[in-house]
């Protein structure tokens, strides 16, 4: 497989060391301590502290409006009681799936192509926050007692990319029949194009100005779409599957519903950069790319240049984005039949900390 940074020697920074180390969409990285956690102490950046199954909590500052017994998340998303684990093996397994949960909600609306021990790191302090009720804690769970982690991190982001990608196609087939197949749009078999060199013009009609990005644009009538960018249905059809789908209990918006309400622009940005990436391989009549580095690399750019349009769009028009991203929310949610109303309360430091960087 294809690996974005080697894993070959074993990282040795405790998880607090980089647990805000956070990528920007520029690609930029930013160290700070969280505010909730530099008013209660001094911590050496590189410490390490030990802890086992057994290790105690510190107790939940004035500004955390849940404790662990109470806090709804902790009841609906992190329904495991950690008390009852005896043993070390069977406490980092489950911290192991609470960070790749993390992971392809970070990788969906924060930085898809971000450092994967990054990535493994702040998963890691999130499963000690969930041990912990979401409040300070002592951060039991060290980076380097899971070297496959950031493997196992690269491998899920993989997978999801896959799954956008089918999404992508199904719903492409859904919406333009006379344009896509099955085999067309997920598997790029263009041997029955009977018309190639009309096929490639309706391609290139949906990259021309970011057509696809419409709503209602059809290449043969092109002058019936919407003006408004990021309108198009494929959009939330998209997204309603990658991250809302019922039928999947690891779909990121029924593990991390607030961080979803309303849909961050972040991700509208990804699931746009790989759409056109899908089309311009219609284009090129050649197979998908998904894994290789210089693909990643090459979709990374395409993600800056939406993310980057969004926030344009979002200054322009902050009324019409704001409506725009509503009406995409609510669309996801209703395919996932979440109910924003019913949303759990997100522990205050814990949305601020996501917030922070996808806005």
């Amino acid at each position: 497989m294809d690996q974005l940074f080697s894993t070959s020697k074993k990282p040795t920074r405790s998880v607090l060391t980089v647990h805000r180390i956070l990528s920007t969409p520029s690609g930029a990285s930013v160290v700070k301590e969280p505010k909730h956690l530099s008013k209660k102490r001094k911590v050496e950046s590189n410490s390490e502290v030990e802890g086992d199954d057994t290790t105690p909590c510190n107790q939940h500052s004035e500004d955390d409006i849940s404790s662990p017994k109470t806090d709804p998340r902790m009841k609906k998303t992190n329904a495991f009681d950690w008390s009852l684990v005896a043993a070390a093996d069977e406490r980092n397994e489950r911290a192991s799936e609470v960070a790749v949960s993390y992971a392809r909600m970070y990788g969906l609306i924060v930085d898809f192509f971000a450092d994967r021990e990054i990535i493994a790191a702040l998963g890691l302090n999130e499963a000690e926050r969930a041990r912990c009720g979401h409040g300070p804690s002592t951060i039991a769970f060290a980076l380097a007692d899971f070297p496959e982690l950031a493997e196992d991190i690269d491998q899920e982001l993989t997978e999801v990319l896959h799954i956008v990608k089918n999404a992508a196609a199904n719903a492409m087939v859904s919406q333009w029949p006379n344009l896509f197949t099955v085999a067309i749009a997920s598997s790029a078999n263009y041997s029955n194009i009977a018309d190639k060199q009309s096929w490639l013009s309706d391609i290139q009609l949906f990259l021309q100005d970011d057509q696809f990005l419409h709503d209602s644009f059809d290449p043969r009538y092109p002058t019936l779409a919407s003006p408004i960018p990021f309108s198009s249905d494929l959009l939330s059809a998209v997204m309603s599957k990658v991250a809302f789908d019922r039928n999947d209990s690891r779909t990121s918006a029924r593990v991390w519903p607030n961080l979803f309400s309303p849909i961050p622009i972040s991700f509208v940005a990804f699931i746009s950069a790989v759409i056109r990436s899908m089309l311009e391989d219609y284009e090129k009549l050649q197979p998908l790319r998904v894994t290789g580095d210089g693909d990643r690399t090459y979709l990374q750019e395409l993600y800056r240049l939406y993310y980057s349009k969004m926030q344009d769009f979002k200054k322009d028009d902050t009324d019409r984005v704001t409506h725009l991203l509503k009406r995409i929310t609510d669309r996801c949610f209703a395919h996932g039949k979440i109910s924003p109303s019913q949303l759990p309360q997100e522990p205050n430091s814990f949305a601020a900390r996501v917030r922070s960087v996808i806005e």
